[in-house]
């Protein structure tokens, strides 16, 4: 259960869900439609059919070549990503302590097992026996993956759903599911459980539980040689990483590695694999110019465009089930080659930067402030429970780049059913506005909240 594995597409787009509960637009286009029934919602929108579904047409009018930040601040945040990313090895103790992570197990998990039977006391109780708090921290040393894996709230593979509905696209909401760890990613591993099989660690994003085959213990001499100091980004997606051993694992735009060299032909890195203690030892792995670059990146709007076609299209993965993305871990994959560190949910995305609020106004001074204000291919936009990336200006209509899973619909009296998208688009801050089952006043430009634009120069944050 540790590593990600492939299973039917369709079935998997079902199954894959969004914390962003999206909604109608206040004025929209009746064209009749009736609202198809719920395995039709997969059809596509208008939007998707007018609006380019290539970031290159929208980094053309940005101004491909152009610089988003100086050469100055971009390696300030550069360093700053290092700092964050490496932080977890920094660590002299938990920063998690034993009663925070005893009140997550205080009370029976609320909702269903992925079999619709609700979670029950007992199985709660075996959780906790399992995570054995008595002895915490058991390990407290440093770790990091060998494997792209999930971090879980629980020590379990087992879902916890919202509701008790048999059939993934009613019930797609597995809230055990905390987010996606790349292979590569340093941890400060705090606690090994009872039965050996899952480490409760604190990456450079959360904290949470990961299977401890996916992990590897990190000594000084392994951290010395790692921690090197020149890192090349991934910039193709789902790439076999292969050693001199061989196929260790796939990895993914986003994920960092230690830069060994550097030619023509590409990058080689330093990767980790796990030696016969069950320790961290270094190896090495090639990759060819297209898939791998020094980084950070030129932070130009050609670059992001391109880096972001990998991902066009992709399906929707909640906490990264299934090694693909939400919204918030879209954002900050794309964003990790130039350097640019993002927090992993959106709420602390929208504030990572140059701060505008939005709350309270109506959608034409949204609109008016956003083409104002916002910086192409470097403004993000907010709303709570999801987060998109400002692309400019499409004839005269504001334009994002995001992963969504659905439009929130009014079907046969329920008004919490989704007409679902899931997967990465270009759209308008409009989306559905054609869809005569499309709730009023909630479509995504009357629910933003903010804009945030992610040069640090000027703001508090640090």
């Amino acid at each position: 259960m540790a590593h990600f594995f492939r299973i039917p597409k369709n079935f998997l787009l079902f199954m894959l869900c969004c914390a962003a509960l999206l909604g109608g637009c206040a004025a929209r286009e009746d064209t009749g439609l009736r609202a198809q029934p719920r395995l039709a919602h997969m059809r596509d929108v208008e939007d998707l059919r007018r609006l380019p579904q290539d970031l290159t047409a929208y980094a053309r009018h940005a101004g491909k070549t152009g610089r988003l930040l100086s050469e100055q601040e971009q390696a300030r945040q550069n360093e700053r990503f290092d700092r964050i990313f490496f932080g977890p090895w920094q660590q002299a103790r938990p920063s998690v302590t034993a009663q925070e992570l005893a009140r997550r197990f205080d009370k029976t998990p609320q909702g269903f097992t992925e079999n619709a039977l609700p979670w029950t006391r007992e199985e709660g109780d075996r959780l906790r026996m399992n995570a054995d708090l008595a002895s915490y921290p058991r390990t407290a040393q440093p770790a990091i993956t060998i494997r792209h894996t999930s971090m879980r709230d629980m020590p379990t593979t087992r879902a916890r759903m919202t509701r008790p509905r048999p059939f993934a696209w009613d019930n797609p909401f597995d809230m055990f599911q905390y987010s996606a760890l790349l292979l590569g990613t340093p941890l400060y591993a705090a606690h090994l459980s009872a039965d050996g099989l899952w480490y409760f660690v604190e990456s450079p994003i959360a904290s949470g539980w990961v299977p401890a085959e996916d992990v590897a213990l990190a000594d000084a001499a392994f951290m010395a040689q790692y921690q090197n100091g020149r890192y090349a980004a991934i910039i193709r997606d789902d790439l076999p990483l292969v050693t001199e051993t061989g196929v260790i694992g796939r990895t993914h735009v986003g994920a960092v590695y230690p830069l060994h060299r550097e030619s023509a032909n590409g990058v080689t890195v330093l990767a980790p694999v796990r030696g016969p203690r069950e320790e961290a030892v270094i190896a090495t792995a090639q990759f060819g110019p297209d898939q791998a670059k020094a980084k950070p990146l030129p932070l130009h709007p050609a670059w992001i465009a391109k880096i972001g076609n990998q991902m066009m299209g992709q399906p929707y993965g909640w906490g990264g089930l299934y090694a693909w993305r939400d919204c918030s871990s879209t954002v900050r994959d794309l964003f990790a080659p130039f350097g640019i560190w993002l927090p992993r949910n959106s709420a602390a995305q929208g504030r990572s930067g140059r701060f505008l609020p939005l709350e309270g106004l109506d959608g034409a001074d949204k609109e008016r402030l956003i083409k104002a204000s916002g910086v192409p291919f470097l403004s993000l936009l907010w709303m709570r429970g999801h987060i998109m990336l400002y692309l400019g200006q499409y004839r005269d209509e504001s334009v994002v780049f995001h992963n969504i899973w659905g439009l929130r619909i009014m079907e046969e009296g329920n008004d919490d059913a989704r007409h679902v998208l899931g997967r990465a688009v270009v759209s308008s801050l409009r989306i559905g506005r054609e869809l005569p089952a499309l709730q009023d006043g909630a479509c995504l430009l009357d629910r933003l909240l903010g804009m945030t634009t992610l040069s640090r120069e000027g703001t508090d944050a640090p």
